[in-house]
């Protein structure tokens, strides 16, 4: 997660997890509302990169591998996310979270900052996602996966390929046209998002006494009834 995590999110629980592997060479840097104990045996390493960033893309952001827009907790959950039940969206789509990969640990390495800003506008610094791979490398990840878009030609990424590690890029969806996607280097796994046949449908009563049922749906081809 180039973003940071919010470790207290139950997709990051570490229970019935063994402990980290010896092979790992990773720590979990401290900083601002996060500390050591914010790892477990599922987050098992967590860097941040500010140094080469402009001191005024900082202000308010969480000096730490803490994630501010939850751009990072977001990729991480859905990568790597552990089972977690009862989970809704306030009160809607009650059920189950789960990750691609949930028993695989994590490994942070926050090299984008911004304030609360969409991930596309976030400060991705090169220098600080170079140094990141170049750490993850040396931390033992097995696959690194980063939701970001085109920097330098994706070198720091054929290098990680050249040591054996897969790298797991997002599309990107900012066109300018349709079908559009960023990320096609050919040593890159790049992946596109989805949709699902779900609805969100909420009753509101107006002041009248009318009712209307409201729909929030991922498909534009469903309505409520």
């Amino acid at each position: 997660a180039v973003a940071g995590i919010w470790p207290e999110s139950p997709s990051f629980s570490d229970d019935g997890y063994a402990p980290r592997p010896p092979r790992w060479k990773g720590t979990c840097q401290s900083g601002k509302s996060f500390s050591p104990k914010s790892c477990n045996n599922k987050i098992i390493g967590a860097r941040w990169y500010a140094d080469v960033v402009n001191e005024s893309q900082l202000v308010g952001e969480y000096l730490s591998p803490r994630d501010l827009n939850g751009h990072g907790t977001h990729v991480a959950s859905i990568a790597a996310g552990n089972i977690a039940h009862n989970i809704s969206f306030h009160g809607l789509a009650s059920g189950v979270a789960r990750g691609g990969a949930p028993r695989a640990r994590i490994a942070v390495y926050k090299a984008c900052w911004s304030l609360e800003a969409p991930p596309a506008d976030a400060t991705c610094s090169e220098a600080a996602v170079m140094k990141a791979i170049d750490d993850a490398i040396h931390d033992g990840v097995d696959v690194l996966s980063l939701s970001i878009v085109n920097l330098l030609g994706h070198l720091p990424a054929f290098h990680a390929v050249a040591k054996g590690i897969p790298v797991v890029y997002a599309a990107g969806n900012f066109g300018p046209y349709a079908q559009m996607v960023g990320n096609v280097a050919p040593w890159l796994f790049t992946v596109a998002a989805s949709t699902v046949d779900r609805l969100f449908p909420t009753t509101i009563t107006l002041g009248n006494g009318q009712t209307l049922v409201v729909c929030f749906c991922l498909l534009s081809s469903f309505h409520c009834k």
